[in-house]
C-alpha cells in the first residue's frame, strides 16, 4: 500500500486545496513512524509497545487477534449520505468480513468503548495516565491551537473539521461544542470516527469519552447530535 502511494501522482493541485484522506493518511503515518523506530518494529508491534502496554490498554487492535472475532459487533448504515458521495454499509459488506480484520490499517483500529477511553485520558489527565507519562502537558496544550490552513478540510470532513495543530478536532460547527455535544468547557480535543463514532478529552474537567455503536449514520446531516443526551448524562454523573 505504502509504495503504491509513494508512486502515485496527486489527482489535484495540493496548494488548491484540501482533501480529508481517511483511508491513505494511516498507512503514510504508519510508515513514518516504522522508519523511524530504531527497532525496525512493525506499525503494530510500535504502538503495542509503546504505547498500549504502558497504559495497560488491551482492548484496542489495528488487527484483530484470533478469538475476539464473536465479540464484534455487525455494523450497518450510512457513513455518508449524499454530497460528495454515499456510502452505505450492509451486514455483507466488506468491512464486515474475516478477511477485512485481518488486514492493519493505521488508519483506524478495533477497540471497546472503555479501553479507547484510556487513550483519550492520556489528554484529559495532561499526559499522564496511572503514573505512566507519555505527553508533555504543556505539549497538549499546544494541540488546542487551530492549525493554520487557509483552506476548508473538504467536502467529507466539512465544517466539522476545524482541526488543531495536533491533528485532532478543536471545533467546528457540525457538531458544534457548546450546543450539541455539551462538553463543559472550552479546552476540549475530539475527534469523529466513521458513521459516527465519537472520542473526546475535556482538559479542563479532565474527562474522557468513547461512544461506540454499531448503526452508522452521517452527522452531517443533524443539527443536533444523536449522541448529545448520552454526553451530557456522562457530564451530569462524571463532572458534576
Amino acid at each position: 500500500m505504502t509504495d503504491r502511494l509513494a508512486r502515485s501522482a496527486p489527482s489535484d493541485d495540493p496548494a488548491r486545496r484540501n482533501t480529508y484522506h481517511a483511508r491513505t493518511w494511516g498507512y503514510v503515518v504508519g510508515e513514518i513512524a516504522r522508519r523511524v523506530d530504531p527497532a525496525g518494529r512493525s506499525f503494530e508491534d510500535l504502538v503495542r509497545d509503546e504505547v498500549h502496554e504502558p497504559l495497560g490498554v488491551s482492548g484496542v487492535w489495528h488487527r484483530l487477534p484470533g478469538g475476539a472475532e464473536d465479540r464484534l459487533a455487525v455494523m450497518r448504515g450510512d457513513i455518508l449520505s449524499g454530497e460528495p458521495m454515499t456510502f452505505t454499509v450492509t451486514a455483507d459488506h466488506e468491512i464486515n468480513t474475516p478477511e477485512y480484520r485481518d488486514r492493519i490499517d493505521p488508519s483506524g483500529a478495533w477497540v471497546t468503548a472503555r479501553e479507547a477511553a484510556r487513550l483519550w485520558a492520556v489528554y484529559a489527565q495532561g499526559g499522564e495516565l496511572d503514573g505512566t507519562r507519555l505527553l508533555a502537558a504543556d505539549r497538549i496544550a499546544t494541540f488546542l491551537d487551530r492549525r493554520a490552513c487557509a483552506f476548508e478540510a473538504g467536502s467529507i470532513a466539512g465544517p466539522r473539521a476545524v482541526i488543531g495543530a495536533g491533528g485532532l478536532m478543536v471545533g467546528g460547527s457540525v457538531p458544534a461544542r457548546h450546543e450539541v455535544l455539551g462538553f463543559g468547557g472550552g479546552r476540549v480535543l475530539w475527534h469523529p470516527g466513521a458513521g459516527g463514532a465519537l472520542g473526546f478529552a475535556d482538559l479542563d474537567a479532565e474527562l474522557a469519552v468513547m461512544i461506540c455503536h454499531n448503526e452508522f449514520f452521517d452527522e452531517r446531516h443533524h443539527t443536533r447530535h444523536p449522541f448529545a443526551p448520552l454526553v451530557r448524562a456522562v457530564y451530569a454523573d462524571v463532572a458534576g
